[in-house]
């Protein structure tokens, strides 16, 4: 009898050391996004409608810009199933680049250590000298240069897949349309279709210190949107005093431009704008878009340092879907090309949109 009980007992601990053994390939399955299921719940038949009628539409820009945000965009399992991806995939990512090589949260600037390149639109998503990027990165925004610091993460990844797909279905580019015909409203043109993939898309996390300068998205698409998945790890929303709110300009005629609509990244609400107004053909270059009208001008405040001990997260999902008339000439394809990633060699990386 003894003897049985001591087997039994030794079974339970090699079970038990076994089991203690597969903890760290878990953790590295859920940080890399894979136990994530694959799938994509549809939108409901009520869900274009209900967001239609439940979203706010900022027309106080001026020259014909606005901008719309649309709460509980996402159904609301994919909306709780992403951020718990997200979340997971963040931990153990140190802000300075500690556990950097297994992270799939890669840091983002457009310098590449100094300010020697000014403001420029080359994106830079690499592992390493993150110290060195995110101090050219202050020092160009205390310049008033374009810049920004943020995290990336890598277009491998499940929340990632799961993104680009669900905003290139049917369903969802129906219901953005039906959002963009409401926002362009009494504006005299017809809405254009738009592109069945998108021009773009990334997902970020704005970290301590984190910011996105003023800017305009013109070459990156026609119409952006910016998904937000912000809050706290205990489902708490998210705080104003934390930063990183989207801020607009209101351009009134005779009146000086100045920042206005503080938008904060409410949890699973969608931001939609136009980078560019309808032009009277319907189509053209981006260059005769960029004579007609610019879409308006945005930045992201910067995250502050409170986020990290009171373990709330920015997370968002940002993309661009372009018209399907559009005509993009050499020199556009060279600027958008700018705007999208390069690796630690400079080239342009392979698992682009």
């Amino acid at each position: 009898m003894a003897k049985s009980r001591r087997r039994k007992t030794m079974s339970n601990k090699r079970s038990v050391a076994k089991y203690l053994q597969i903890i760290p390939a878990i953790a590295m399955l859920v940080g890399a996004g894979l136990w994530v299921k694959d799938r994509l719940p549809s939108l409901s038949s009520s869900a274009p409608s209900t967001a239609t009628r439940e979203a706010q539409v900022f027309t106080n820009l001026g020259k014909e810009r606005r901008v719309m945000v649309v709460p509980n965009f996402l159904p609301s399992d994919l909306a709780e199933a992403w951020y718990a991806a997200l979340r997971d995939a963040a931990a153990g990512t140190g802000i300075n680049g500690s556990n950097a090589a297994i992270s799939p949260w890669i840091y983002t600037t457009n310098n590449n250590g100094t300010t020697a390149e000014g403001g420029s639109n080359a994106k830079v998503r690499s592992r390493t000298r993150i110290p060195a990027r995110r101090r050219a990165a202050r020092e160009l925004q205390a310049a008033n240069q374009f810049a920004y610091s943020k995290w990336e993460l890598e277009r491998n990844h499940t929340v990632f897949t799961q993104t680009k797909r669900h905003f290139e279905r049917g369903a969802t580019r129906k219901a953005v349309r039906s959002l963009v015909a409401k926002l362009t409203a009494g504006s005299g043109h017809a809405e254009p279709a738009l592109s069945k993939k998108l021009a773009d898309l990334f997902v970020t996390w704005y970290r301590a210190g984190d910011f996105l300068s003023p800017h305009q998205d013109f070459y990156s698409g026609t119409v952006a949107f910016v998904l937000n998945l912000a809050r706290g790890a205990r489902g708490e929303a998210w705080k104003p005093e934390y930063g990183g709110s989207l801020a607009f300009v209101c351009e009134e005629e005779g009146k000086q431009a100045a920042w206005c609509n503080q938008i904060q990244p409410t949890f699973n609400t969608l931001v939609l704008f136009r980078t560019r107004s309808l032009v009277p053909t319907g189509g053209g270059s981006v260059q005769e878009y960029q004579q007609h009208q610019q879409g308006p001008m945005h930045s992201v405040a910067p995250v502050l340092d409170a986020v990290e001990t009171d373990s709330f997260y920015r997370f968002a999902l940002t993309g661009w879907f372009e018209e399907e008339s559009i005509v993009l000439s050499e020199h556009d394809k060279a600027e958008r090309a700018k705007t999208r990633s390069r690796g630690e060699s400079g080239s342009t990386l392979k698992d682009e949109v």
